[in-house]
This record gives structure tokens, sequence and C-alpha cells, in this order.
């Protein structure tokens, strides 16, 4: 029995003096008791797979109510900043479920910036449409809120990633790690019918994004994914920098589609020789912020100098507040991945028009 041991442990230790050899034993004996304590806790946590108690559940309460936890949790190195939103609904929810998600997600942060960095959180209430790809056939369209969790930590390779919310899988030390925080994050996702996904490269950080069901009523979508909206039609030159060979083949076959001539490039060197080959004036340039050979920013300052007048549009699947360390101007505008057409299309329209970011209502930094 753990706890008779520990007991048992810190008894004894209380008879030893701390210049004996036995001092340091007894203390590797209540450190690994502590151990196997929080490992039996997260296992009993993660089997028993309860019903969640669902009541109305102001998630921005449940996350400021944490923020004091999370800064002595984090440490000075690394600095907490909450953006929750002002209109979000309420969701049916488990309080202390959704407690452990972020203490879960900030801890796990933590872990990923080892030398300090910065953790956003944000909530912000959306609307996916049928053809959204977070939902993927899986979960009903309509409201949801969503939680996102970012930092600017060492982030994870393609195969660490697919891993992840696999029981016991860590990338973490002997003794610095379950391996059930994140496999327990996910089974309370799916307990209340709600999505997980999660953004990531090596050295550029790491981004989760919870989607949690809500009831439509009263609900004014900050992000709206709807299919009701309006796509509109174009006739311009789009110049798509993109990295990933799939999304980038997805989204200029998008563009396509709804008239719009599109030029691709991987990298800034296949930019510049597709602007200099092209006859063609380039309205907008779409650009990843976070590119293998350079960032989106530094890009389109590169390609602005060859084309006065150039658009643009930045697409990244990690936080905005995690992307300004790449030189994102404040009021650029960021369509988050994964995105919709709808959304897609009108983004794009936008940043033709030559429309700013709205500025968005933050709650105070911490």
């Amino acid at each position: 029995d753990l706890m008779a041991i520990g007991g048992y442990a810190e008894m004894l230790l209380l008879s030893v003096t701390k210049d004996s050899s036995q001092h340091s034993d007894v203390l590797e004996i209540i450190s690994v008791v502590d151990r196997g304590t929080a490992l039996v806790r997260q296992l009993l946590t993660f089997s028993r797979r309860k019903e969640p108690k669902l009541d109305d559940l102001d998630l921005n309460a449940t996350v400021a109510s944490l923020i004091r936890l999370l800064e002595r949790t984090l440490g000075k190195d690394i600095t907490l900043v909450s953006t929750l939103s002002e209109s979000l609904p309420l969701i049916r929810a488990d309080m202390s479920q959704m407690e452990q998600i972020v203490i879960n997600l900030a801890v796990n942060a933590r872990d990923a910036m080892p030398k300090g960095g910065v953790l956003h959180i944000e909530t912000k209430a959306v609307r996916l449409d049928a053809n959204h790809p977070a939902l993927q056939g899986a979960r009903a369209p309509g409201h949801y809120v969503k939680l996102s969790v970012s930092d600017t930590g060492t982030g994870m390779t393609e195969e660490v990633r697919s891993r992840i919310f696999e029981p016991f899988f860590t990338t973490k030390q002997e003794g610095q790690g379950t391996g059930l925080g994140l496999a327990t994050v996910y089974s309370i996702v799916e307990d209340h019918r709600g999505i997980i996904q999660v953004s990531s490269e090596p050295g550029h950080g790491t981004t989760f994004h919870i989607f949690l069901p809500a009831p439509p009523q009263g609900i004014e979508d900050e992000e709206s994914h709807g299919a009701s909206a309006a796509i509109r039609m174009g006739s311009e030159t789009v110049l798509l920098l993109e990295d990933d060979p799939v999304l980038r083949e997805m989204t200029s076959e998008a563009l396509e589609a709804f008239g719009y001539r599109v030029l691709t490039a991987d990298g800034i060197k296949q930019a510049v020789a597709v602007l200099e080959d092209n006859e063609h004036d380039i309205d907008l340039l779409v650009a990843d912020v976070v590119l293998r050979d350079t960032s989106g920013p530094a890009a389109y300052e590169q390609l602005k100098a060859l084309t006065p007048g150039l658009r643009v549009l930045f697409i990244s699947g990690f936080s905005r507040n995690v992307v300004t360390a790449y030189g994102l101007p404040y009021d650029a505008l960021l369509l988050e991945k994964p995105y919709s057409l709808t959304s897609l299309t009108s983004a794009v329209r936008k940043a033709l028009n030559g429309d700013r970011r709205e500025e968005e209502t933050r709650t105070a930094d911490h």
C-alpha cells in the first residue's frame, strides 16, 4: 500500500538526522512513493471513464480561476497570456474535468519550454459547418466553444504528434512523466463529444485546439465557418506560399474552383522565381507564417519589394500570440488552420479588399 509505505517513511525521516547516511535513502523512498501515487491517481482517472457530471459551465470563469495556480506551476521563465472572449456562451461540461484539461495542457507546455517562453490560453465562440475538417464526419456541425492552448516550446515531429494521445506514450525521461496526461485530456474531450486537434513543428511550438459543443441560443460567432456564409467568387492572381504539399494542393484547387488564378511555391526561393517568371501582376500572397526556409512575414517583405502594392493573407496552425514571434504584424489578417472553404474564400476576399484585422478584446495579460 503506497500510503502505508509513505507514512512509515515519513515517520522514519523524523528519527533520522540530516547528516545520517540513511537520510537521503528515506527521502528517495518518499520521492518514489510520490511518483507512484501520482501514477495511480492518473491511472484511476483514465481507467474509470465515468460519465462527466454535466452542468451549465462558463469556461472563461473556469480558466480565470486557474490563472494564479498556473502562474505558480509554470515558474518565472514562462509568461502566461489569456485571451478570453467576452461573448462566450455557456457549455454543458464537468467543471473538474475542464480544469484537468487546462492544467494538463499547461504542464505539458511547461515541460516543452525548459528555457522559458510564452503560454497562451484563448477561448472563442465558433460555428463549424458540415464540411469543416475539424469534424471529420465524427461530430455534428453547429456551435462550439474553442479552447486553444499554445506554447513557444520545442514542438514535435510528425511521428511524435501521431502518438501523443496513446496511453503511456511519453518522450520525457524516466521518472518525469507517466504518459497519461494527454491520453486523459483526449478521453475527457471524447466524453464531452468534443474535438481535439494539435498543430506542432520542431522548434516552433505547439497549439492544442479543443472544440466543445455549445447551445446555439444567443451565440454571436466570432469565427464563422457556417455553410450559410456567402462564398465570394474572384478572378485575381494569388501566389500561395505553403511548404506542406497536401495543404498546398488542396488550397490551390479550392481557390481555382472559385475563379482565382493560383501560382504556388514551397519556399521563398521558388516564390521569387515564380514572381520573376510570371507575366501577370500578383494581387495577393497567401503565406504560411512558419516555413522551413523563412517566416511568412519575412517572405512577404521580400516579395513586396519585387511587387509593390502586394496584399497578404497569413495562414497558420498556431495562435496569433505564438506567431507574433515570427514578425506577424498585429493588424495582419490571419486564417487559422484547419480552415473550411468558406472561411478561406472569405479571408482571401477580405485581404484583396484591403480589410484589416479587427482588434480583439483581450483580458488582462498575465
